[in-house]
């Protein structure tokens, strides 16, 4: 994990092969994002990858060398990747997401927690839950049907279908497709980008959006001009009222 300005990266890493959920990944994908909440000089957690793949989902290899003891190892990741999915999704930062080559199983989880996803024009997207015979964990049966709908969600799982990102995209579960050859350079384009933005006005933003389908019309719209009108007490407020003004 590294602190550049206003923006926290975190780059997962797997030495001996494709980015992997175990205990001791999600272990430490938690640490990070524990330390990065508390620090308040910054407003973006850029979530990227090495090697081929941004997360191949549970560690197999792991559950098979487990065998009959599998069943207690995925409760003890569950301890770590299920607050890792729930402190992406409430971050009072940005949470950004930039995807490259596979995003499988419990991958999509924290990959579908992000706020905005960026991902190469060669990522390809699969649940593999149904071929393992198994539901989905990570949050993914939480997330999908929210974005995509009860029926394509359970078609998607149904299926094993492998989306591409073009696909992923049209279904709204990505935000941005680059080209492989422009995907750093984008990715950089548009972290600079969120990173200019007014973080206290993104939090309470996302904050909004996030709690919009449990309260009423009445409800939210209270809520909202609570907020707006706190947000005028920052500086940034002013200056931008200047800047339309003066355009």
């Amino acid at each position: 994990m590294t602190i550049n300005g206003a923006v926290a990266t975190i780059n997962l890493t797997a030495p001996k092969g494709p980015s992997r959920i175990n205990v001791e990944s999600a272990r430490e994908w938690l640490a990070d994002l524990e330390e990065i909440e508390s620090d308040k000089s910054v407003s973006v957690i850029l979530i990227k990858a090495d090697g081929a793949a941004w997360s191949v989902g549970g560690d197999l290899p792991e559950f098979r060398s487990r065998g009959t003891d599998a069943h207690d190892y995925i409760l003890e990741i569950g301890k770590w990747i299920n607050p890792v999915v729930s402190r992406l999704y409430s971050s009072s930062k940005l949470t950004v997401a930039a995807v490259h080559g596979a995003v499988a199983g419990g991958g999509l989880g924290p990959m579908l927690a992000c706020d905005f996803v960026i991902a190469s024009g060669k990522t390809v997207l699969t649940l593999g839950y149904s071929k393992l015979a198994t539901n989905p964990d990570a949050g993914v049966s939480w997330f999908l049907p929210r974005i995509v709908g009860y029926r394509k969600a359970l078609e998607l799982y149904l299926t094993s279908e492998r989306l591409s990102a073009e696909e992923a995209k049209e279904l709204g579960l990505i935000n941005v497709v680059v080209s492989p050859e422009a995907f750093e350079a984008e990715t950089n384009h548009w972290i600079e980008r969120l990173a200019a933005l007014p973080s206290h006005a993104v939090s309470s933003t996302k904050h909004l959006l996030q709690a919009s389908a449990g309260s009423t019309l009445e409800e939210h719209a209270d809520a909202e001009i609570r907020s707006f009108a706190e947000n005028t007490r920052n500086p940034r407020f002013a200056e931008g009222v200047e800047a339309f003004l003066a355009e």
